[in-house]
């Protein structure tokens, strides 16, 4: 792990920069811009996402590190001496660089700004000392051959234009052969728009506070000049803009003072990275990450489409798939204006026949449906905002979508309870040997989790029809799920199994379940084989593979079928270390996000393609891709706190042994504190609000009292029956005795309860003998409660 001298980060987590960047790469962004700043203290590519066709975001871009070719080089101009600015001492947010710098010569103390904002990229100098009383301007030098040139763009000059000045581009897309649509799977539907090759136009300004002025060079050097003048702020922005109007509107935001608009920003930062949740007890690059999990979010949500994200900071757009994908991690960070506008962009957009929106273009029209199944993502979004806020409107509001959604699958084929399909992920599944004749466990695990939501969902609504509905399929498919894709030679789960025959495809996926609810462990029979096989096989010293080496899939795609590919295999890794105790796969894990974080990334890939392929690398350095940060947050949460949340309380997961705490975490209106002690696979006792409670793991949260809970892990197994899990269920109490336990449940929906015995228990139910299935190897009692919304009485002993 990569240590220095100095602290990694600052008090709110921003990690800390030293005589220029100090790492290769990281990129910044303000919603709709971006831009990379580079180890050379300058920036070596700007992009922006407006109304041109997709992929073609960047629009100024330097050489290789080159300082030379610094893009939109900023200097300071002191009467007639000319002061170079660039990145040195300061802190990195997700939206910008903070810094200071002094110029001794001058007498001068500088605070220096990178900012970006949804549509601008604005430079700031706010003066601290200027005891000489001199007047200061700016200068900004471009290269014209740092413009990116691409088949079908064409430039124009730069031109004056109302005290700016103004350039535009002009990007043309291919032309689609076949305008219209395409069917690719069941359930999933990909199209064309007539409109697609239009020319769209992309109006760049350089603005700033006062007149901006141009000098030009044969050598393709242009220099923007702000005049000097005795003002205590100064900045210059590139502003950008699809339109006249929406650039003339820009601007006008801007007449506050472009500068002044950069330390408006990073107040704001200021301001919610004090409400960001809050870890102890891990390094300093995880704490940094955890702490800085909201502002990664916040980057990349274009200002003006709310319930979008782009699925990376500098090459992707709007993904469906990866804005829902661990919605729960949104909100245990705080961030609380995503999750339910984006449930309601995603029905304004959606399909009448096919559903939701998986990839968009820019004007948000879908190119790209998710498959049928995948989409039981939106449920389980709907549901996480139930659990975690209380919030019911957002589910009450779309239910008649969720409703015809589940309509629609039952209508799908389905063999032994599981749906036909090919997987979602990875975005090559023939490569995997899959051909639509498929039973995939990744898109199985979604459908089953999302009913497992409904059943909980349409108890609180007091649709009864729809929870019968729900548990039907969730009743044949995880017993289909057992007996079909779970392959006993091997061990693990299969990537897919032919359909029609029940023939297995010789591959192994790390991604072969998606956990994203606690209900995913419903289908996980035995995790300590499942285990020994991830660490066995998908595991290596850098990562995890997507396959295993041996796998006829490795290799096939160098993305998702060759690298450690962390949005994918991370969680359903992670989950089963923690199930079956190894705490150093967890810790290891946590080295990986040291070394990843600590280089400034959270890529979309990692290249560990070979056993002698040396240091592994980000697939691209400095980038941040959300489904990662998510799936990291996740792992964070899940795996190594420990913890879940649901409708009913708090359970305490299986996670890393203590001491931990995480504080000022957001569940249900409070903020709340999480500490772990001690060390081993049971929990003694755990406290809540000042209340102790015995033999369980599942907790009520109240809403008086002290917001804390202390969870004291043991390694000595109780000597009675201890409630694993009662997910979507509330505790009302609970309490061990000679006898046994006995808990008080209450729940809208059914409940599948977990009971730890030492050995087999008999387990009543309001006094009547209940059904048990018992695993001695796990000793794990399980048996399925009705719905029970006014309490029942579980005993065990």
């Amino acid at each position: 792990m990569r240590r220095t001298a100095q602290p990694f980060a600052d008090a709110a987590g921003r990690p800390l920069t030293r005589g220029g960047l100090g790492r290769s790469a990281c990129w910044i962004a303000g919603g709709r811009t971006a831009c990379s700043l580079v180890e050379h203290g300058g920036i070596e590519e700007i992009a922006w996402f407006g109304d041109q066709p997709l992929h073609r975001q960047a629009l100024f871009r330097g050489g290789f590190r080159s300082a030379y070719a610094r893009v939109f080089r900023p200097q300071l101009l002191v009467g007639d001496r000319l002061w170079t600015l660039g990145i040195g001492d300061g802190a990195l947010h997700p939206s910008g660089w903070t810094g200071r710098m002094a110029i001794p010569a001058e007498g001068l103390e500088l605070e220096l700004a990178v900012v970006c904002t949804n549509n601008a990229l604005i430079q700031s100098v706010r003066v601290l000392k200027n005891p000489r009383r001199h007047a200061l301007g700016l200068r900004l030098s471009l290269r014209d051959y740092l413009r990116v040139q691409l088949e079908r763009r064409s430039w124009s000059a730069w031109k004056p234009a109302d005290g700016a000045v103004v350039c535009t581009v002009t990007d043309t897309a291919p032309p689609h052969q076949d305008d219209g649509h395409e069917e690719l799977n069941a359930g999933q539907l990909s199209f064309t728009y007539p409109d697609q090759a239009e020319p769209r136009t992309t109006r760049i300004a350089v603005v700033g506070d006062g007149a901006v002025a141009m000098r030009s060079f044969r050598s393709q050097l242009r220099q923007f000049d702000l005049a000097p003048g005795r003002r205590a702020v100064l900045g210059m922005a590139l502003v950008f803009a699809s339109s006249a109007k929406a650039l003339a509107a820009e601007r006008r935001a801007l007449a506050g003072g472009v500068g002044a608009a950069a330390w408006t920003a990073t107040a704001s930062w200021a301001a919610a990275e004090r409400d960001a949740t809050r870890p102890a007890g891990l390094s300093p690059e995880v704490v940094s990450f955890a702490q800085q999990v909201p502002a990664l979010v916040h980057a990349a949500m274009p200002a003006d489409l709310p319930g979008a994200m782009r699925a990376s900071y500098n090459s992707y757009w709007v993904w469906g798939w990866d804005t829902l994908v661990h919605a729960h991690t949104y909100l245990l960070n705080g961030v609380d204006d995503l999750v339910a506008p984006a449930l309601d962009l995603y029905v304004r957009t959606a399909h009448p026949e096919y559903g939701i929106g998986h990839a968009f273009d820019k004007r948000m029209r879908p190119l790209l449906t998710q498959p049928l199944t995948a989409q039981g993502l939106f449920a389980i979004a709907a549901w996480q905002l139930w659990s975690l806020r209380g919030d019911l409107d957002a589910a009450r509001r779309h239910w008649p979508f969720i409703v015809r959604w589940l309509q629609r699958c039952r209508t799908r084929p389905v063999r032994d309870g599981l749906f036909v399909g090919m997987a979602l992920i990875p975005d090559f599944p023939q490569d995997a040997g899959q051909d639509g004749d498929d039973l995939s466990p990744f898109n199985n695990s979604v459908m089953y989790q999302a009913c497992r939501c409904i059943e909980g969902l349409a108890g609180a609504l007091g649709d009864h029809a729809t929870a019968a509905s729900a548990g039907e399929v969730t009743t044949a498919m995880r017993a289909g799920f057992a007996r079909r894709l779970w392959d006993p030679r091997r061990g693990f789960w299969n990537d897919s199994v032919r359909a029609s025959t029940w023939q297995r495809r010789p591959s192994y996926p790390a991604h072969a379940l998606i956990w994203v609810t606690p209900f995913c462990r419903e289908l996980i029979n035995d995790p300590e084989t499942a285990a020994a096989f991830a660490e066995r096989h998908l595991r290596m010293a850098g990562g995890i593979r997507p396959y295993p080496a041996w796998d006829p899939a490795f290799n096939a795609d160098g993305n998702q079928l060759a690298q450690h590919y962390a949005p994918g295999q991370d969680p359903l890794f992670l989950r089963l270390m923690a199930m079956t105790g190894r705490q150093a796969r967890l810790r290891e894990w946590l080295r990986w996000k040291d070394e990843l974080w600590g280089d400034l990334t959270v890529p979309e890939g990692v290249t560990v393609e070979a056993e002698n392929d040396g240091p592994v690398r980000p697939d691209l350095p400095g980038g941040r891709q959300m489904f990662a940060v998510k799936a990291w947050s996740d792992g964070l949460f899940g795996a190594v706190l420990g913890i879940a949340v649901d409708p009913g309380g708090l359970t305490a997961e299986p996670g890393l042994d203590g001491p931990l705490r995480w504080s000022n975490i957001p569940i249900r209106g409070r903020r709340w504190s999480v500490r772990v002690t001690g060390a081993g696979a049971h929990i003694a006792r755990m406290r809540v609000a000042g209340r102790v409670w015995h033999g369980t793991r599942k907790v009520p949260l109240p809403a008086r009292g002290a917001a804390t809970v202390v969870i004291e892990r043991s390694a000595t197994p109780p000597r009675q029956p201890v409630l694993q899990a009662a997910d979507g269920a509330s505790v009302l109490a609970s309490r061990v005795g000679r006898d046994g336990l006995e808990v008080r449940l209450a729940a809208p929906g059914r409940t599948l309860v977990r009971l730890w015995a030492p050995k087999r228990p008999q387990v009543l139910v309001d006094g009547a003998a209940a059904a048990i299935t018992w695993d001695r190897a796990s000793r794990i009692a399980e048996l399925w409660l009705p719905a029970c919304p006014q309490g029942c009485l579980v005993s065990a002993g």
